[in-house]
């Protein structure tokens, strides 16, 4: 077989015969000349699923995408709830916090939050991109909103990453702000991705936690597993 330009070569794993763990298995290619190239497939086998034993969001391809309305649990205060704005996303609904004239919130145990369940066979460093709805710091000062895994501390973090005019047309025509928040994994496993509210007046459309950079595209990467079923 000649190749001129590229050829697209697919590899296919029996998982029936694969054994549990991690590998990486190399894959030599041969060119002319007698000369060889080897790269590296990584195979990851933990085992068969187990039904009924997880409801939320498994890592695919080295990410979780979740959509804001397909939450796992949503955390309310007395005066203060959540609620779901339909299809103002554009791959999905999203979700607000009401009355809109809610005073800032410091996030603790009683404050309203977002809760996401996932699971992940990675550990290490991972990226969390927050995709909200355009809008501007209407209320004089910063729009903020916070992050946290499980029972760590939130981050705060400002809604506008800055403020210049090309920065805001660039929001308003992909009708999108993509924030990214750095976190660690020091476990793989089950974990909880909380979205606390600290402004109201913002609408939450997806997240997607990444463990190495993902694919840039304009609707960002399609979500991954969700049992649960609301919408």
């Amino acid at each position: 077989m000649i190749i001129e330009k590229q050829e697209r070569a697919k590899v296919f794993v029996d998982w029936k015969r694969a054994p549990q763990g991690i590998f990486k298995i190399p894959i030599t290619i041969a060119g002319p000349a007698g000369r060889t190239v080897t790269v590296y497939a990584i195979v990851k086998n933990y085992g068969p699923a187990k039904e009924g034993t997880f409801k939320g969001f498994v890592e695919s391809d080295g990410y979780v995408s979740m959509e804001a309305s397909h939450y796992s649990r949503a955390v309310d205060a007395t005066t203060i709830k959540w609620q779901m704005v339909p299809n103002i996303g554009r791959t999905g609904s999203g979700m607000t916090i009401t009355p809109v004239t809610a005073k800032r919130q410091i996030p603790g145990v009683s404050s309203p939050s977002l809760e996401y369940d996932i699971l992940v066979f990675d550990s290490g460093r991972i990226n969390v991109q927050t995709y909200f709805s355009p809008t501007l710091n209407f209320n004089g000062g910063e729009l903020q909103y916070a992050l946290s895994f499980d029972d760590e501390l939130p981050q705060i973090r400002n809604l506008h990453t800055d403020h210049s005019n090309r920065s805001w047309e660039q929001w308003v025509a992909n009708n999108i702000i993509i924030n990214n928040t750095e976190f660690y994994f020091k476990i793989p496993g089950k974990h909880v991705l909380k979205l606390w509210m600290v402004d109201p007046g913002i609408v939450l459309q997806k997240i997607v936690v990444g463990f190495r950079e993902v694919k840039s595209s304009y609707l960002g990467p399609p979500e991954t597993y969700y049992p649960k079923g609301i919408d």
